[in-house]
């Protein structure tokens, strides 16, 4: 927490299931959004482009489909992107 704000979000390994939920959007003061190597399933929500602080996205080894969202291109400080493994 950085002044009361969720700014990482790591929970990889985890064994998580189910889908990324819209809400993930809401966490706009999110630097690093690391859920690889889970179960995650579903597609990617498009409220991920609300994330204009994120500089690491890593949802690689995971069960997601579908199109990735055009969305994400409004991140423009995202600097590392790995999406391998769905």
């Amino acid at each position: 927490m950085d002044g009361g704000h969720v700014t990482q979000l790591q929970l990889y390994g985890n064994n998580l299931n189910g889908t990324l939920p819209e809400s993930i959007g809401q966490l706009t003061e999110l630097t690093n959004l690391l859920l690889w190597s889970n179960q995650l399933t579903g597609t990617i929500p498009k409220s991920i482009g609300n994330l204009v602080k994120l500089n690491w996205l890593d949802l690689r080894i995971n069960r997601l489909a579908g199109t990735i969202q055009e969305s994400i291109g409004q991140l423009a400080n995202l600097v590392y992107i790995y999406l391998a493994g769905n």
